[in-house]
């Protein structure tokens, strides 16, 4: 941490008075001060080693020292905290919560490396110590803070390394993480062609690789859901924008595992089994005349339109 932001974490444990967790927590909540004020302060409650050594005699950086030993389940209530904080971004919160200031500064902790970095940490320490199910320690869904992190339009490789980071830990690091990314496959899909679409919106070597891990994860998921449902909800799940997004990332990977998985997906997506025998089925009776409209038909149609673009 550099020395503002420590001398600002000092200020704030003597103008509040913090002398326990719950009170830093509570200051945490209040938004009294400007949220980039309060991660300064959670980052120093969660990793006292990050005092430097010409700040660790400062009075009050040392009691915060001690409320950070102290501090029961301190890595879920912070991870929850700030989590919150970015979901209330996303959803314009303002006010109290977010913070006084923070709208006029620009300030906004979603779109932050920092901030989304830190998350990933807090994320990371929880796994390392035991079991963690990620729909009791955050009070929203991963999958809607990674949407509004990639549509933020950001695509700085740090920032995309960091979210990626963060969905990685969340989703294949936690004991539900999967569970819940496959009972929300609408938001699944989301992250998927988003991913995918800023993937062609940089040039940075780096931030493309972190893109389409994220994508190649993503589609993992939109693969086992395709695999299990039937052609209406694969086809309501893949719309024509990301099977064509699909298309277009399979068409610019060279040949090896990552294009592989691509294709896998979009052979599920634009092909689910039962939509197929149904188009079979059709294109048999449509030679008798027989032109009824089922999933096989907007399959067939969506395919061919998404092909000749």
């Amino acid at each position: 941490m550099s020395t503002d932001e420590l001398r600002t974490v000092a200020q704030i444990v003597s103008c509040c008075g913090l002398r326990s967790g719950e009170d830093v927590l509570r200051t945490l909540s209040q938004g009294k001060q400007p949220l980039e004020q309060r991660i300064a302060l959670a980052r120093a409650v969660f990793d006292p080693t990050a005092l430097s050594a010409d700040q660790a005699d400062v009075p009050e950086l040392q009691r915060l020292g001690r409320i950070s030993s102290t501090l029961v389940r301190k890595n879920e209530r912070l991870a929850e905290w700030l989590f919150s904080a970015m979901l209330r971004e996303l959803k314009g919160g303002k006010g109290g919560k977010g913070g006084k200031g923070d709208e006029a500064q620009g300030y906004r902790a979603y779109r932050d490396a920092a901030a989304m970095v830190l998350l990933g940490d807090m994320v990371e320490r929880m796994c390392a110590s035991g079991p963690v199910e990620v729909r009791v320690v955050f009070r929203g869904l991963v999958t809607t803070l990674v949407c509004g992190a990639l549509g933020s339009g950001n695509t700085d490789a740090a920032y995309v390394a960091a979210v990626g980071r963060l969905w990685t830990l969340a989703v294949e690091h936690t004991a539900d993480g999967q569970q819940d990314a496959l009972a929300h496959g609408d938001q699944v899909a989301r992250v998927l062609g988003l991913a995918a679409t800023r993937y062609f919106a940089t040039d940075s070597a780096k931030a493309r690789g972190c893109l389409l891990n994220l994508a190649l994860s993503a589609a993992a998921v939109v693969r086992g859901i395709c695999a299990s449902s039937g052609a209406r909800r694969v086809l309501a799940l893949v719309n024509d924008e990301l099977l064509a997004q699909l298309l277009r990332l399979s068409g610019s990977l060279g040949p090896g595992e990552p294009r592989t998985h691509v294709l896998d997906t979009l052979h599920l997506a634009a092909f689910p089994a039962e939509a197929t025998v149904q188009l079979a089925m059709h294109l048999a009776d449509s030679t008798a005349g027989d032109q009824r409209p089922d999933a096989s038909t907007h399959m067939a149609s969506r395919v061919l339109t998404t092909v000749s673009r």
